[in-house]
Formats: C-alpha cells, sequence, structure tokens
C-alpha cells in the first residue's frame, strides 16, 4: 500500500504495531518496494499510547482477515479519524457506515480507500465525524466493551 501510494504522489507512512523481529517478511518487502524508510514497526504499544498514536493518524487502516471481539476497531473510532477497514462481516458489524471497505487480500485496494480521502477533505471529515459517532453509540466505555467480551465467554463456555 505504501508503495502504491508513494507512486501516486501521496506522502505516507505506516506505524504498525509489530516488531521488525515478528514482522520480518513486510520489513523485506517494503525494502525491496524502496518504502522501508515510510515503515515504522514499534512492536507491542502499551495502552496509554494507542490514543496518541490514533490521534496523529490522517487514516486508520485495518486490514485483518480475523478479529475476535473487535477492540482495534473501537480503539481507532474512538480516536475519530477516517478508518478503512478489510471488508469482512467482523468489521461492518462494528463499524457500519462509519469506514471505507478495502479487499483484505488486495493492497491496491486499501490505497485506493486512503487515497479517496486524501483527495476527499470532506470525505475524510465527514468519515471521522462518523467513526466518533459510531463509538459513542455502541460503546461508550472501555469496561463496556471488556463485559460485552466477558458476556460472550461466558456465553460459549455454558454451550
Amino acid at each position: 500500500m505504501l508503495a502504491d501510494l508513494t507512486s501516486l504522489g501521496i506522502d505516507a507512512s505506516c506505524v504498525a504495531t509489530v516488531s521488525a523481529r515478528q514482522a520480518s517478511a513486510l520489513l523485506q518487502s517494503a525494502k525491496s518496494l524502496g518504502v522501508a524508510d515510510r515503515l515504522d514497526l514499534i512492536g507491542q504499544v502499551d495502552e496509554s499510547r494507542i490514543g496518541h498514536l490514533l490521534g496523529r493518524a490522517f487514516a486508520v487502516v485495518l486490514s485483518s482477515t480475523l478479529e475476535f471481539y473487535s477492540l482495534p476497531y473501537y480503539e481507532a473510532m474512538s480516536a475519530g479519524r477516517p478508518l478503512v477497514a478489510s471488508d469482512r462481516s467482523f468489521a461492518r458489524e462494528a463499524c457500519a457506515d462509519a469506514a471505507l471497505y478495502a479487499d483484505p487480500g488486495d493492497s491496491a485496494s486499501f490505497s485506493y480507500r486512503v487515497l479517496e480521502l486524501a483527495r476527499s477533505a470532506s470525505q475524510a471529515r465527514e468519515l471521522s465525524q462518523k467513526t466518533l459517532a459510531r463509538f459513542q453509540a455502541v460503546n461508550t466505555t472501555w469496561t463496556g466493551i471488556a463485559e460485552g467480551m466477558a458476556s460472550i465467554l461466558r456465553e460459549a463456555a455454558d454451550s
């Protein structure tokens, strides 16, 4: 995605919450595409830094193919940033119309969605407003999210 955006003249960078050791293939790919200097693999992030990192982002891209309670989506929405997510049922359930969706098997589809936002400040603002409104409507506290997850786990254990 970084290479695609760079080739389109977008000065993009990416912060990923994996370490270089955990994502050696990703780092090698970034090097071969000439965008390794735009990729910051920061490893596991303390909860207190998540909001800061998300708040600095132009857009949050979540290309997950599998999520278990969708916490990353709620974290991203809480920051009120435009969100581009994998076109998967769990992402659509969490985000509804508060995200743009892309094919998780096609990095170019993510690039296109980020490019859409970069070219339309009004669309980026509108999506930012939707993400924050969605977060506020669905979950008002992190305790509420945790209680919901605990409820799901109890139901699974009982069945």
